[in-house]
């Protein structure tokens, strides 16, 4: 299974939290360790935010990353090399991937645009950055929808920036996990999400969640 609606039409289930013994969450790159009568984990994961681009006039947020869930089987002991994907850097760059082993990865958000225009597209998902217009107020970006199941009942919540000025970064991560993309006067907070343009902050890394 590889997102969160395949796993929801497998039957009634209960979140995550309630359905596993134990959750970790990983925000730097390691080596994990597959506990011993662990046969079977479901993992969360984004990818980092794009950074904004600082161009004044043409200035783009940049996009976030959405986090994707992926229930996995593994083997007792084996070791899987977990790598989280770095915030974009300020002035258009890119998020990084993050990936769980061989098995799954989330790409990373779009840098912002260069140009009078919509900031990159996030990933896995996740809305793209705003766009920057004259007088300091553009277009917001989309809100990212993340969903949450209990009890085979599907429940939903929309994550916001927090502005539009001078475009707006978009928004990341997931239901416990919320990115908040940035815009000028604030920078982007949580995981996966973008910065504003012209706001000289960087993407936000991803994360890793691992229940067993």
């Amino acid at each position: 299974m590889s997102n969160l609606k395949d796993f929801i039409g497998g039957g009634s289930i209960v979140w995550w939290d309630e359905k596993y013994e134990n959750k970790l969450e990983i925000t730097t790159s390691q080596d994990w360790t597959v506990p011993d009568n662990v046969s079977e984990v479901t993992v969360g994961i984004c990818g980092g935010g794009g950074a904004g681009a600082d161009n004044y006039n043409n200035t783009g947020g940049g996009g976030g990353s959405k986090m994707t869930y992926h229930t996995l089987e593994v083997t007792p002991g084996e070791t899987i090399t977990i790598s989280i994907g770095a915030g974009g850097v300020f002035g258009s760059g890119d998020g990084g991937a993050t990936s769980f082993g061989v098995y799954v990865s989330a790409d990373g958000g779009k840098g912002g645009a260069t140009s009078e225009s919509y900031g990159g597209e996030g990933g896995n998902g996740a809305p793209s950055g705003g766009m920057f217009d004259a007088g300091d107020f553009g277009t917001m970006p989309q809100p990212l929808i993340v969903e949450k199941v209990i009890g085979g009942a599907v429940f939903a919540k929309q994550i916001f920036s927090p502005a539009h000025k001078y475009g707006a970064g978009g928004c990341g991560g997931g239901w416990d996990y919320p990115g908040v993309g940035g815009c000028k006067d604030n920078p982007p907070t949580g995981y996966g999400s973008g910065s504003g343009g012209y706001s000289g902050d960087d993407g936000r890394p991803g994360i890793c969640v691992i229940w067993y």
